[in-house]
This record gives C-alpha cells, sequence and structure tokens, in this order.
C-alpha cells in the first residue's frame, strides 16, 4: 500500500533475518536505509545480517552508522548481553561487550559487561583492569565498586574488599549483590553481629535470594542464636 513505508520494509527484512535468510534480508534493510537514511534500527539490522554473513568489516561499518544516528538503539545488543552474562555464556558475552566498546569506548554499562564476563572466565586481573578504566572517567559508579569487592572477597582480600562494599553503598541505594557481599565479607573478619545487619538489607531488597537465607542463618548459628537460624529458615522456605 506504501512502498516508502519504512517500518515495514525494516519488519520484512527482520522476517527474514529470523530465518537466516540474510542475503534476502540485506536488500529490504538497504531499500529502507535508501528510503530512510537516518533510521538506526535499519543500519542496526543491516549489520546483524552482514555479521551472520561473515561480512564483519561492513558489519562494523553499519554498526557505526547506528550509532551515529541513535547511541540508545545499542539498548537491545545490551539486553542480550545481560541474559548471555546469566546464562554464564561468557565468552559470547565478553566478544560482543568488546564490540559495543569499539562503538562507545566510554560506555559504562558495556565496560561492566566485560568485567562481568572477565570475572566469569575466572580472569580477575582483566576484570579489574577493565574497572579501573570504568572508575577512571566515572567515578561515582556504585556497582563497578560493587563487582571490585566481589573480587577482592574470592580473593581473600577482605579489608579491600570491605572497603569498596563500603564505598558502593555511599554511590548508590545499592542492591541485594552488594549486601550479601558485603555480610559474607564482615562474616570472615569476625564481624558477624555487622554482617547480619547486610544480610537483613540484602533479604529485604530480595526476599528470593537462597545464599543470602543460607549466610543468615550460618551466622547466626556461629552466634548460637538457634532459633533466629530457624526462623530465617523458615521464612527462606515461604519464598524459595
Amino acid at each position: 500500500a506504501n512502498e516508502n513505508n519504512v517500518l515495514a520494509l525494516d519488519a520484512l527484512g527482520a522476517s527474514l533475518a529470523f530465518q537466516d535468510k540474510q542475503r534476502e534480508a540485506t536488500v529490504y534493510f538497504q531499500e529502507c536505509i535508501a528510503k530512510d537514511p537516518h533510521y538506526a534500527l535499519a543500519h542496526l539490522h543491516l549489520a546483524r545480517s552482514y555479521e551472520a554473513a561473515g561480512r564483519t568489516g561492513e558489519a562494523f561499518s553499519e554498526y557505526r552508522a547506528a550509532v551515529g544516528k541513535d547511541p540508545d538503539c545499542l539498548l537491545p545488543e545490551k539486553e542480550v548481553i545481560e541474559q548471555l552474562l546469566r546464562q554464564s555464556q561468557y565468552e559470547i558475552a565478553q566478544s560482543k561487550s568488546r564490540r559495543l566498546l569499539e562503538l562507545l569506548p566510554q560506555d559504562s554499562e558495556a565496560q561492566m559487561s566485560l568485567a562481568r564476563a572477565y570475572k566469569g572466565q575466572q580472569r580477575p586481573e582483566d576484570a579489574m583492569v577493565v574497572l579501573e578504566q570504568l572508575l577512571r572517567h566515572d567515578p561515582a559508579c556504585g556497582p563497578a565498586y560493587v563487582l571490585q569487592g566481589q573480587i577482592f572477597l574470592s580473593q581473600g582480600q577482605l579489608l579491600d574488599a570491605d572497603e569498596k562494599y563500603r564505598t558502593a553503598s555511599q554511590l548508590f541505594d545499592g542492591d541485594a549483590i552488594l549486601y550479601y557481599g558485603w555480610g559474607k565479607t564482615l562474616g570472615l573478619l569476625g564481624l558477624h553481629e555487622l554482617a547480619l545487619e547486610k544480610f537483613a538489607i540484602a533479604n529485604e531488597i530480595d526476599p528470593f535470594d537462597a545464599d543470602t537465607y543460607e549466610a543468615w542463618g550460618a551466622t547466626l548459628k556461629i552466634l548460637g542464636r538457634y532459633q533466629d537460624a530457624a526462623d530465617v529458615y523458615r521464612k527462606a522456605a515461604e519464598y524459595i
């Protein structure tokens, strides 16, 4: 009905791309761009088709064009990376994060994703390098300090971990990961009462996290507070 409808052209290309018909898909994406060169998603989708076909140079050029038109068009890419990290597909997440950073060198979210991928691959030194680079241009990034705290905790550097968690808590409202890790650190330092405070906050933020209940109950048992530990485990049974 309207051969200049760029949304329809882009959708046709995407439908073909989903069927792995990349050659046919690129025709529609190219036609879409010819009619509206400023339509960022068409550049992004064309880049993906080029990438799937092994045309990496052309793909990178189209990724650059997409970002130039609309930097927010890469939000779906970030969501894909987040899903990969949740599925422990760290190598693919690392590759995609590095590609994002080639396009947006100081993007904090992409740097965080790359650092998390390195941490998941047991490459803490590489993760720390990325986090230090991130904090140089975004020193108020609380989640970066949380990730540093996790790395220090895993390496047994408890005082360093405590410092990073404390700094993170001063920069943003925090999340369950922050307070769980901080509680674990304080417990290993022998500061069990303080650890209990952190586990309680972590549980308030995310009452469905099993690790928090386990650490919380174990700390109460160390202090001989068996009835309180039983209450924590009963609460866990209600949520998990």
